[in-house]
């Protein structure tokens, strides 16, 4: 137990060379901090080698740490057989951590005794209160010498406190086997990513449920491929939502639902700057009003788009990109809400090869087949099968030019302004 005073250097549950227990005895590994100074880091495990034959439980309540806080051990021969525990802030300490906060090890293994023996346990970090300036992982470090391993289900759960960004996955390289979740309840966040920083992830999980967070991205960060991402927003405060990842990699799908909650800029079915090969969207409520949804990215490349408008208020609805990007086919489906405009192909610039607007209920103003200022270069179809419009409805589109055909067929509305084959500006 940490109580007070200052430790220059690291904290380790294990020891130097050696861990704790045997293959026949199993012992736990437990570090209490409710206040102090910890100037170096704090590990679970050991320090250049050794096995803890148990669980390890890092609860930092109070206090200061000046550098990192891990769950598992430092050295790449250092191995936490069982679960990884740690444990951040609760509702009434202070609480200041200047490093990261890691789930596995710096260079390790956790949830097993090798990289290939994994046990049944899993990594779990949950954040209640404090500050941490740097960032939270569900994995471990890593670096390009070394690769830590997470061998079991990774959970971070965020109930409260200001975390600089929140990670699923591993920092700068790792290996991740299982189920990746991330929980947002609570407290204020810059970004958050169901993948990692610099490393891989095969299926991310991301739930925001109550916390106030400027971006969530289902992806990883830097560079990381990720096979599938899931977002469900049923609460909170969201500034941008992204199915895909942030600068680097790419994502295979990505599956972006909104229940509730409030979105004060955009929704991207795909990633910031980077491509995705297929995104869905699903548009079930939200409090107030999505200022922009896109089915693709912002500056960024997609294949196949799905957008299921299903009772969301939303301002303008695109099925492609924003600024830049290249989009193979959008399909977007509007059962029911408000969508003021609705635009198949791309915003500010980029372009759409084929887009379709399946239109069966709700209420619009403008519907354009084609893009805002972006161009079109394949073919657009608007099919109306209902609803009402306030506007104008354009097979082409806003500014954006279509290369090759317009169709837009009414079988059902309430229009008040006018239907052109064409165009706006230029089709």
């Amino acid at each position: 137990n940490i109580t007070g005073g200052t430790i220059k250097k690291d904290v380790y549950g294990g020891g130097n060379q050696n861990g704790s227990g045997t293959s026949s005895k199993d012992a736990d590994v437990t570090i209490n901090m409710t206040d102090g100074v910890v100037l170096g880091s704090i590990y679970g495990g050991s320090n250049i080698s050794g096995t803890v034959y148990g669980n390890t439980n890092i609860n930092i309540i109070g206090g200061t740490v000046n550098t990192n806080v891990y769950g598992g051990g430092k050295g790449n021969q250092t191995f936490v057989r069982d679960a990884s525990n740690v444990t951040i802030g609760s509702d009434n300490s202070t609480l200041n951590i200047l490093g990261n906060v890691y789930g596995g090890s710096a260079f390790g293994v956790v949830n097993g005794e090798s990289t290939t023996n994994a046990s049944s346990s899993n990594t779990t970090v949950i954040v209640n209160n404090g500050i941490i300036q740097g960032s939270v992982f569900g994995g471990g470090e890593g670096n390009n010498t070394y690769t830590p391993y997470v061998l079991g289900n990774v959970k971070v759960i965020i109930n409260g406190g200001n975390i600089s960004s929140v990670y699923g996955g591993h920092d700068k390289s790792g290996s991740l086997n299982k189920t990746v979740e991330v929980f947002l309840k609570g407290g204020t966040i810059g970004e958050t990513y169901g993948g990692g920083n610099k490393s891989s992830v095969s299926v991310t999980n991301v739930y925001q449920e109550g916390s106030n967070v400027n971006f969530i991205y289902g992806g990883s960060n830097v560079i990381g491929d990720v096979e599938t991402t899931n977002v469900l927003v049923t609460g909170g405060v969201s500034g941008n939502v992204f199915g895909g990842n942030n600068l680097g990699g790419t994502v295979g799908t990505t599956n972006v639902t909104i229940n509730k909650g409030t979105i004060t800029n955009s929704v991207y079915g795909g990633g910031n700057k980077v491509s995705t090969i297929k995104t869905n969207v699903i548009l079930n409520g939200v409090d107030g009003t999505i200022p922009n949804v896109y089915g693709g990215g912002n500056a960024a490349d997609a294949t196949t788009v799905n957008i299921s408008q299903n009772g969301a208020d939303v301002e303008n609805l695109f099925g492609g990109s924003n600024t830049s990007g290249s989009v193979l086919e959008t399909t977007i489906i509007h059962n029911s809400g408000n969508t003021q405009n609705i635009y198949g192909g791309n915003n500010e610039g980029g372009n759409t090869l084929k887009t379709t607007i399946n239109y069966i209920n709700g209420v619009s103003a403008n519907i354009y087949g084609g893009g805002n200022e972006a161009s079109v270069l394949g073919d657009t179809k608007v099919d109306i099968n209902g609803g009402t419009f306030n506007g104008n409805i354009y097979g082409g589109g806003n500014y954006g030019r279509v290369s090759k055909n317009a169709l837009v067929t009414i079988s059902d509305a309430n229009i008040t302004g006018s239907a052109y084959a064409g165009g706006n500006g230029q089709t």
